[in-house]
């Protein structure tokens, strides 16, 4: 969850920013079409284990990296409160990788709540029934406020903030004009993308959904 405002690198998306963000849900889709020939009957962990584990993880995938972008762009848009760093709760720039703020927080429920509700109306009239609704929309506002989280907690870690003292704009780049703020530059922003997809929707959606009973009515 990051605020963008005097944030130097460019918003553009290119292609790598792309499949970082889709290469889970492609994934996904592909065992749905190979394991179950696209046959998605019942959302249901007890009736089709399997078919509804491949649809919730593409689903929490796209919570995550929705509920990220929203993050972002409420938290710039809407956000007056200082953003802090994830990790340590330290009031940061805006702009630093992992500094998160309540607007941020809000923003991040929102994109996954809407992916959510989304899923639930393209799934058809033969899934629409109250529990699965509440279900599907419950699952799709965790996983984009933990997709962002987790996002946040590996930009904070793994990814280089620092400030440029030329233009006092936050960079990602260790530069001999750049004040350190926060993270260690091993992983690129698209790095950070992937492993946050993965692990909200490949490990900690799916457990959550279990602990949870959700999907089991």
């Amino acid at each position: 969850m990051r605020q963008l405002a005097d944030y130097s690198e460019s918003g553009c998306r290119d292609s790598f920013q792309v499949l970082a963000n889709g290469i889970v849900v492609y994934v996904a889709c592909l065992l749905l079409v190979y394991d179950c020939s696209m046959q998605l009957r019942q959302l249901n962990f007890l009736a089709q284990y399997n078919c509804s584990l491949y649809y919730l993880v593409a689903i929490s995938a796209i919570c995550c990296s929705c509920g990220d972008t929203w993050a972002s762009e409420i938290g710039t848009a809407i956000g007056s409160e200082t953003p802090r760093l994830i990790t340590t709760f330290r009031a940061v720039p805006a702009g630093t990788n992992g500094a998160v703020s309540m607007s941020g927080l809000i923003g991040s429920a929102l994109g996954g709540l809407f992916i959510g509700t989304v899923a639930f109306i393209s799934l058809g009239t033969d899934f629409w029934d109250y529990q699965t609704g509440a279900d599907l929309i419950l699952f799709g506002t965790l996983a984009g406020v933990l997709g962002s989280a987790v996002d946040s907690v590996l930009g904070a870690v793994f990814q280089y903030s620092g400030m440029d003292q030329r233009d006092m704009k936050v960079t990602n780049e260790p530069t001999a004009c750049s004040v350190h703020i926060s993270g260690y530059p091993i992983l690129s922003n698209n790095s950070v993308n992937l492993l946050a997809s993965i692990l909200t929707s490949a490990v900690i959606m799916p457990k959550i959904a279990l602990a949870l009973r959700l999907f089991e009515a």
